[in-house]
C-alpha cells in the first residue's frame, strides 16, 4: 500500500494544567500574593483558554458569570508563550505509546501541532513544530486490524481536582484524523471521554485522487483545483493556499477583520494584536459566521440568493491528493491497567489496501469529432469521405448557379440571310476548376 499513514492530533479539551497554573502565578506575582488575585489570573487563563474554534462563544458566555473586574490583563504579546507554559505537556497527556505493536517514548513520536481550538499535539504530521520539517517523511503502515497502527494509552486531563468543577463540560480529548500535510481541521474531530475499561478504536480507509496532465492545461476556474505549483492567476485570484491552511487563514483574516486581533494559536502578525479577554464578545458576535464557512465566491453566494450569515472564501484543493475516511467505534477493552490510564485509543487501517482514483479530461476535440463522425455513420450511414463529396457538390452546384446569372446572351441578326445567331459570353472565375 503505497500511502502514507495518516496524522493523528490530540487535543485535550482542557487547555491548562493546575500546578503548572499555580507556578506562572507565583513566578509572576512573587511570595506574597492572595487567594483573590490567584483566582483572577486563573480565570483569566481560562478565558483565553475558551477563545477557540468552533465555539468562540465559551469564552464570553464564561466571562458573563464572572465580574470582569476581578479578570487580570495579561501581556499581550506573551499570550502564546504563556498559554504554552501553563498547558498540558507530553508527558502530562500521554502514558503509553504504541507503532505496530511496539512500545516507544511518545515524546518521540508526538509532537506540538497549532490548531484553530489551541495548542494539541500531532503524530506523523509535517505540519507540527518539528525540529527539521524540510528532512521529516511521513511514516507508512502495510498492515491492517487492530493494534497494527498507532496506539495510545491517555491520563486523566482534568488533573485531580483542579480544574474538575468546570471540567464536567468540557472534560476530555478530541482526536483528528487528517492529511500528514495539512493542519488538523477541527470541526472533524472525535470526542473521547473517560473510558477505561473500553477502547476507542478510529479505521482509516485511505483514498488517492491521481490528476491526469490532461487537468493542468484546463482553466483554473473549469479546473477546480490546483497543480502542484500555482499559476500566477491562482495566485492573484487568492485562491492558492498550501497545505490545508487555506480556511483556517480565511477565518482569522475575517477575525482580524471584524475584532482587530488574531487568536494566539496562529502566527503573529505585525501590528496585529492577540485576541484577548476584551475580544470575546467580538469573537462571540462572529461565531455563527465563522462556522458557516462558505466555499465559494460572493458573487456565487449572491446568484444563489444565500440568506444565512457566512464568511466567503475561495479555498479549492490539489488536483492531487489523498483523503482518510474513518470510522469510529467503541469496544470492551479487558486489560491489567494503572490508575492514571484514562482512555485507550487505537488507529488503524481498515484493510490492507486502498482506492485510487484517477481524474482526466475524457472529452476532448478529437473525442468530439468521433463522436460525429460515429453517429453519423450509425445514423446516416455515411462517413467522412461522404461529408466531404457532400461539400464538393454543393460548391459545385454553387459554381453553376453563380455561373449562369452572369452569363450574357447576345443576338445578331445576319441580313444577308435573314436567320439570326447567339453569341454568348462568359464570365471567368478563376477560383473554381
Amino acid at each position: 500500500m503505497e500511502f502514507e499513514f495518516p496524522a493523528v492530533t490530540i487535543c485535550s479539551l482542557i487547555k491548562l494544567k493546575v500546578t503548572r497554573v499555580r507556578s506562572y502565578i507565583r513566578r509572576t506575582l512573587g511570595r506574597n500574593f492572595s487567594t483573590e488575585e490567584s483566582e483572577s489570573y486563573v480565570s483569566t487563563l481560562l478565558a483565553i483558554s475558551l477563545l477557540q474554534f468552533p465555539h468562540y462563544n465559551y469564552a464570553s458566555e464564561y466571562i458573563a458569570i464572572l465580574n470582569s473586574s476581578s479578570l487580570k490583563p495579561i501581556q499581550n504579546e506573551d499570550i502564546p508563550k504563556i498559554m504554552i507554559e501553563v498547558g498540558h505537556q507530553i508527558d502530562d497527556l500521554f502514558e503509553i505509546c504504541t507503532w505496530k505493536g511496539k512500545p516507544l517514548n511518545c515524546k518521540d513520536i508526538f509532537h506540538l501541532q497549532k490548531t484553530e481550538e489551541g495548542f494539541c499535539y500531532s503524530f506523523n504530521s509535517r505540519t507540527a513544530e518539528l525540529e527539521n520539517r524540510t528532512n521529516f517523511t511521513p511514516l507508512k503502515n502495510y498492515l491492517s486490524g487492530r493494534h497494527t497502527g498507532l496506539g495510545v494509552t491517555l491520563k486523566d486531563p482534568s488533573d485531580g481536582n483542579g480544574f474538575r468543577k468546570f471540567a464536567r463540560r468540557y472534560d476530555g480529548y478530541n482526536v483528528i484524523i487528517h492529511n500528514p500535510n495539512e493542519i488538523p481541521d477541527v470541526t472533524n474531530a472525535y470526542q473521547i471521554k473517560r473510558s477505561s475499561d473500553k477502547i476507542n478504536t478510529i479505521i482509516v480507509s485511505p483514498q488517492k485522487f491521481l490528476a491526469d496532465e490532461t487537468i493542468k492545461n484546463l482553466p483554473a476556474k473549469v479546473r477546480d483545483c490546483y497543480w502542484l505549483e500555482p499559476t500566477e492567476e491562482e495566485e492573484a485570484s487568492h485562491i492558492f493556499l498550501r497545505n490545508g491552511f487555506c480556511q483556517a487563514s480565511c477565518r482569522r483574516d475575517a477575525i482580524r477583520s471584524n475584532c482587530g486581533c488574531v487568536p494566539y494559536f496562529f502566527e503573529p502578525v505585525p501590528g496585529v494584536k492577540f485576541c484577548s479577554i476584551e475580544h470575546a464578545k467580538c469573537l462571540a458576535n462572529m461565531n455563527v459566521k465563522l462556522r458557516n464557512f462558505d466555499m465559494y465566491d460572493l458573487e456565487d453566494m449572491k446568484e444563489c440568493n444565500q440568506t444565512i450569515d457566512t464568511w466567503s472564501c475561495r479555498c479549492i484543493k490539489f488536483c492531487s491528493h489523498v483523503n482518510y475516511q474513518t470510522q469510529f467505534s467503541t469496544a470492551p477493552y479487558h486489560l491489567l491497567f494503572s490508575t492514571n490510564e484514562y482512555a485507550h485509543l487505537d488507529v488503524t487501517y481498515f484493510r490492507r489496501w486502498g482506492q485510487t482514483y484517477r481524474k482526466e479530461v475524457k472529452f476532448t476535440f478529437g473525442d468530439l469529432s468521433a463522436a460525429v463522425g460515429g453517429y453519423a455513420s450509425l445514423l446516416l450511414g455515411s462517413s467522412l469521405i461522404s461529408f466531404l463529396e457532400i461539400f464538393y457538390y454543393f460548391l459545385r452546384c454553387l459554381y453553376l448557379f453563380i455561373t449562369a446569372r452572369f452569363t450574357n446572351k447576345k443576338v445578331v441578326m445576319d441580313t444577308r440571310t435573314q436567320s439570326t445567331k447567339t453569341i454568348i459570353n462568359y464570365v471567368e472565375y478563376p477560383f473554381l476548376p
